[in-house]
C-alpha cells in the first residue's frame, strides 16, 4: 500500500494560528500494518477560550491513541476511543486554566488501512473524498446549518429561512463539550480505489473556496496540491480570512482526474474556395437562391420572430498528472506560510 501525504497552512487574517494537524508515521510499517495510516486536522475554537490549546491537545490525543493501539482494535474502535480521549483530555485543561466548560475544537480524522477508510468528525471541519474526478464530502457537520436542513426535509421551515439563519455556523458538537453526544463516524469499511484523494479541511478552507475551487487544485503532488489550495484561498481577498488547513492523503500511485470545466463556443460555418480554373459565379448564384429560401422559409416558420443562434458545448479531454512517488512525512509535520485562530463565531 502506497500512501502519499501533503500539507499546508495559513494564519489568514487571524492574530494567531488555532488549527493543528498531523499525520501518523507513515514510514513506521508495523504501526501501518497494526492500526493503518491516519491523518487528523482540529480548529479550535475561537470564540471560546484556549483554541489554539484545545486544537493542539485534541490533536496530540488522537496521534497517541493510534500509536498505542494494539492488533485486535479495528480502526471504528480506535477513532471512537480517539475521540473520547481527545474530548476528556480538553476538558481536563480547560478545567485546570480555569475555564472549564469554555474551550473546544473539532476534530476530524481518517485511518486508512487493509484498503479501506475509516472516519470521524465532531464539528464542522471536513473529510473530503476525490476520485475519478468527482469530490465528495463524507462527513455530516455537527452545526446548527445541519440541523436546519433536517428541518427543511421535514418540510418544517423552508431552504431560503435555513440558508438566511444567521445561528448557522453554531456548532452542536465540538471537542471540549462536557455534554458531548456521539460523533459523525463510518461504522464499516469504505473500500478506496487507486488513485482516491482524501482532503481532511478546516473551515478556513471550504468557507471560501466551493468544491469546483478545491477539485481543481487535486492533481500532481498532495504536497503541491495542499500548497495550491492555500495560496488560492489566501489570494481571494476575503475580509477576515480564518486560519486555514489542507490535509491529503494520496492512496496509490495513480492521481484523481482534473475535470475540466464545460465551455460554450458558438459555431462557426466556412465557405470552401471552388477548385481552380472554375468560375464562382454559378456557385454565388446557387448560395444566393439557398440563402433567400431560407430566409422566407424560416420567417414563415417563426412567424417573423428572430430565431436564436444555435450553440454548441465542448469539453477537454482530461489529462492524467505524471506519477509522483510516495514522499515521507512524520507525525506533528506543519508548514505556516506565515506564523500561526479564529474566532470560529461558533
Amino acid at each position: 500500500m502506497t500512501i502519499r501525504p501533503g500539507c499546508a497552512q495559513h494564519i489568514g487574517s487571524r492574530k494567531e494560528q488555532q488549527d493543528s494537524f498531523a499525520f501518523s508515521h507513515i514510514e513506521d510499517a508495523a504501526l501501518v500494518e497494526r492500526a493503518g495510516v491516519l491523518a487528523v486536522v482540529a480548529d479550535g475554537m475561537g470564540g471560546l477560550a484556549l483554541g489554539r490549546e484545545s486544537a493542539d491537545t485534541a490533536v496530540k490525543a488522537v496521534i497517541s491513541v493510534h500509536e498505542s493501539s494494539r492488533a485486535e482494535n479495528d480502526p471504528v474502535a480506535i477513532l471512537q476511543e480517539a475521540v473520547e480521549t481527545a474530548n476528556r483530555d480538553v476538558v481536563s485543561m480547560a478545567r485546570n486554566a480555569g475555564v472549564a466548560g469554555d474551550a473546544g475544537s473539532t476534530l476530524a480524522a481518517v485511518i486508512v488501512k487493509n484498503e479501506n477508510l475509516y472516519w470521524t468528525s465532531v464539528g464542522d471541519s471536513r473529510i473530503y473524498l476525490c476520485r475519478s474526478g468527482e469530490l465528495v464530502q463524507l462527513n455530516s457537520e455537527q452545526n446548527h446549518a445541519s440541523d436546519l436542513m433536517r428541518r427543511v426535509a421535514a418540510g418544517d421551515i423552508s431552504r431560503d429561512d435555513a440558508l438566511n439563519n444567521p445561528n448557522g455556523a453554531a456548532l452542536t458538537n465540538f471537542i471540549g463539550n462536557p455534554d458531548l453526544t456521539p460523533a459523525d463516524a463510518s461504522v464499516r469499511p469504505f473500500p478506496l480505489t487507486k488513485g482516491d484523494w482524501l482532503l481532511l479541511c478546516s473551515d478556513g478552507l471550504f468557507g471560501t473556496l466551493d468544491d469546483d475551487d478545491i477539485r481543481g487544485e487535486l492533481y500532481g503532488n498532495p504536497d503541491d496540491a495542499c500548497d495550491r489550495l492555500v495560496q488560492k484561498t489566501i489570494a481571494c481577498g476575503k475580509p477576515h480570512q480564518d486560519n486555514v488547513s489542507a490535509a491529503i492523503l494520496g492512496y496509490g500511485d495513480a492521481e484523481p482526474l482534473a475535470v475540466k470545466s464545460r465551455m460554450e463556443q458558438a459555431a462557426e460555418v466556412f465557405q470552401p474556395l471552388p477548385p481552380a480554373g472554375k468560375t464562382r459565379k454559378p456557385l454565388v448564384w446557387g448560395l444566393v437562391a439557398v440563402l433567400l429560401l431560407a430566409v422566407v422559409g424560416g420567417a414563415v416558420f417563426c412567424g417573423w420572430k428572430k430565431c436564436p443562434t444555435g450553440r454548441i458545448q465542448s469539453g477537454a479531454t482530461p489529462v492524467a498528472p505524471p506519477v509522483i512517488k510516495m514522499l515521507p512525512c512524520c507525525e506533528g509535520v506543519q508548514k505556516s506560510i506565515s506564523s500561526t485562530t479564529k474566532p470560529h463565531g461558533k
